[in-house]
């Protein structure tokens, strides 16, 4: 079966939001997340959701009518599969922090010119794991996000500094991040990008079967 995501930023008290969505009788798995609510559930009911989700807050992503999964594959790696890939001498790996928005507004190839875009990516920074990697001088190497459902993404590393195993300590470093406080860290990458699935599989991951993924194991709890 294939599954969408939303995730609504709501003013609202979030128990009457959730109250108000399950009204509607759609199969989900939702996490609230301090004033969101996130949700899992069949693309079919999307509609339904949407209309009862647009009632209560703003949607993230809302001109996204579905996440499209059949053009990707899903990768995962566990506390016990993840590979170790020190930080270089005189390099650091931090969160990211509001000051890096553009940044990654700048990196990210999905950005727009809308500013639910930036609010978005706003909220990745304030609420997700994230890492930036700078080097002795304080230039950013790269830089790599967690997604509103879970999944790590929004890799970048400036051209100059490529082939270079930079991508494999923020890969490693991000996932060991999210393990912290899930079961599983996970990506989806595009089928056609075979060195990013290369990547991934030194730093640990594996592939599973689509149709997987769950909340419960990808989203940190807050």
């Amino acid at each position: 079966m294939k599954y969408s995501w939303m995730l609504v930023y709501t003013d609202r008290h979030l128990e009457d939001a959730k109250q108000m969505i399950v009204s509607s009788k759609s199969p989900f798995n939702y996490k609230t997340r301090k004033r969101c609510l996130l949700l899992e559930f069949p693309t079919s009911c999307w509609l339904t959701m949407k209309h009862h989700g647009s009632k209560y807050g703003r949607f993230f992503l809302q001109d996204t009518d579905e996440t499209d999964v059949t053009n990707t594959v899903t990768m995962t790696v566990t506390k016990d599969t993840i590979q170790n890939f020190p930080v270089p001498d005189g390099f650091t790996i931090k969160s990211l922090d509001m000051t890096d928005a553009e940044l990654v507004h700048s990196t990210w190839k999905f950005a727009a010119n809308d500013p639910l875009v930036k609010y978005y990516i706003d909220y990745l920074i304030k609420s997700n794991p994230s890492c930036i990697l700078r080097n002795e001088s304080g230039d950013c190497i790269g830089l790599m996000l967690q997604y509103h459902i879970g999944a790590m993404g929004m890799l970048y590393v400036f051209p100059e500094y490529r082939r270079k195993g930079y991508a494999k300590v923020i890969v490693s470093s991000l996932a060991k991040k999210c393990l912290q406080s899930q079961k599983l860290a996970m990506v989806r990458i595009e089928t056609f990008n075979t060195e990013s699935m290369e990547l991934h599989k030194k730093c640990g991951f594996d592939f599973v079967e689509d149709g997987k993924c769950s909340l419960s194991n990808y989203v940190c709890d807050q």
